[in-house]
Formats: structure tokens, sequence, C-alpha cells
């Protein structure tokens, strides 16, 4: 049977009635990216995770108030929002490419460095001082 979240926080933590959630997630292995339950951000409440909810588990261990819903969308990112609290819960798809792929890093040839070498050599070989 389903656990009933209730459609709101306690007074001063609007986020306190969706801690079941992220105790089931933590039973489940996944844990918070910034080792801290909600943060304050943009007038709401977060809680980011270091992986992707577990969506089908969350659907089937609890029942949800009509604000609060959750998902997947096409990347694999995942989400559960509060509307009516400004409360939510994302994980970023770890496996997504963010962005365009970096070119690699410039590294001089072989023979560049030998020549650049030499020449400092030359330099400080021959400086009157």
């Amino acid at each position: 049977m389903p656990v009933r979240i209730a459609s709101q926080g306690e007074p001063g933590r609007p986020w306190s009635h969706l801690q079941p959630v992220l105790d089931a997630e933590q039973d489940w292995g996944n844990s918070t990216r910034d080792g801290f339950r909600y943060i304050p951000q943009n007038g709401g409440w977060f809680a980011f995770m270091r992986r992707p909810l577990n969506i089908e588990g969350l659907r089937a261990a609890f029942e949800f108030p009509e604000h609060i819903t959750c998902g997947r969308q096409d990347d694999g990112d995942t989400w559960l929002v509060d509307t009516a609290n400004d409360v939510r819960i994302d994980a970023v798809n770890p496996h997504r490419r963010l962005g365009p792929p970096r070119p690699p890093p410039h590294r001089p040839a072989p023979q560049a460095v030998r020549a650049m070498t030499a020449r400092c050599r030359l330099r400080t070989s021959t400086d009157p001082s």
C-alpha cells in the first residue's frame, strides 16, 4: 500500500513533506549531490540528486497529491516538483553529454618542444650576465 504524501510541509520547512521521497531514494542507493538535503534557490527549495530518480519506484511507493508530479525527460533527466510549495527534486542523467564535445588540449609536437628548449639553452649560454 503506497504511503500518502502530505500536501504541504511544516511551517518554516516547506520541503518536509517530501522527506520520505529523499529517504526512499537514499535507501535505493541515491544521494544528494551537494551533501545538503534542500537548498533555497530562485524563491523555491531544491534538492539535486547524484543519479536519476527511481520514478517507477516512487510512483509505486507513494501516493502524491495532484500538485506533486514526477517524470523523466527524453534525455534521461528526472524530476519531482511540488508546484504549490515551490519544492523540486532534480537529477541530471550522468551519461548525457552536456554541450558540444571539447577539442583536445593543445600540446605542441615533440619536435617543437625540442626546438624551443634548444633556443632557450642557446640564449642563456650566450647571455653575458
